[in-house]
């Protein structure tokens, strides 16, 4: 399913969001880097589409010409890894008095 990135909204209509569409619930422009399918979240280099420009906020809207709706909601990030210790108890651990 097609949604905003900021509220999950589905996009109901067929195609790619224009430039200048927006999510009728939010208000957040469609056609952003955070809605894209090549969007990398973390890194220096947030697109996986060598050659594109850069967008310094991924979430306002531009007129990449490599933008392709991403289909599906990007997964939850996750706090701690599977196998590794919360930040915070690592940091305790750490730091504790004997």
């Amino acid at each position: 399913m097609k949604a905003c990135h900021r509220c999950q909204s589905p996009w109901a209509e067929p195609g790619q969001p224009g430039f200048n569409n927006t999510c009728a619930s939010c208000g957040m422009a469609l056609h952003a880097c955070a809605n894209c399918r090549f969007y990398v979240p973390k890194g220096q280099v947030r697109c996986l589409v060598p050659g594109t420009e850069r967008i310094l906020d991924f979430r306002a809207g531009n007129r990449c010409k490599a933008f392709e709706f991403l289909d599906g909601t990007p997964a939850p990030r996750q706090v701690a890894a599977e196998g590794h210790d919360d930040p915070r108890a690592a940091f305790e651990r750490l730091f504790k008095k004997p």
